[in-house]
């Protein structure tokens, strides 16, 4: 779904592509019956930009392979789900600085537990560029002391792999990590 959003007071106007939801087929939709699904929809952009030119895209990480699914990322702080973060910032952010200090401010918790709609076993990570900074955002589930954001400035490219589980000295990279002769020929 394209989903346009006019600007109003304290949020900024936005345009982007909300996510596929299980449930929410083809059929459903042709059917041109109507589904609570649709309430949920403008809620979860994968990719977006605002009127500001802050630009968001998201990609997808197996969790199974490091470790399961991200429960909270600032716990005690307000619940965003993973899918609907790209929203919230388009909405609340100017700048890629200020979405960084927001995602910062949140607790980012797994859609499945937000929402109890997803049944997938993923991670989402975020592209996050304006005319000025690019971050890769990482959510970490792999460290004993809790799950957090890998926050990478000037890292310009996002791969379906996790960056911050690699080093590229050694040559080594997460368990899942399709596409590393890609990322390799974009990064030289």
């Amino acid at each position: 779904f394209l989903v346009r959003t006019p600007k109003i007071e304290g949020r900024n106007a936005s345009i982007g592509f909300a996510s596929a939801i299980n449930g929410l087929t083809n059929e459903v939709v042709k059917s041109k019956v109507d589904t609570p699904l649709y309430k949920i929809v403008p809620f979860m952009l994968a990719d977006g930009i605002n009127e500001k030119g802050l630009a968001i895209e998201t990609n997808c990480v197996n969790a199974t392979d490091v470790g399961g699914l991200t429960k909270h990322t600032n716990p005690g702080k307000k619940e965003i789900a993973q899918l609907c973060v790209v929203r919230y910032l388009l909405d609340h952010a100017a700048t890629a600085d200020e979405a960084i200090e927001l995602m910062k401010s949140i607790d980012i918790v797994n859609n499945r537990d937000v929402m109890g709609l997803i049944a997938r076993t993923y991670e989402v990570h975020f592209l996050i560029t304006d005319k000025n900074k690019t971050y890769v955002v990482e959510l970490n589930n792999t460290k004993p002391e809790g799950e957090k954001l890998v926050v990478m400035e000037n890292e310009t490219i996002m791969t379906n792999f996790y960056l911050h589980l690699a080093d590229t000295k050694k040559n080594t990279y997460a368990p899942h990590s399709l596409g590393i002769e890609r990322y390799r020929k974009l990064a030289d």
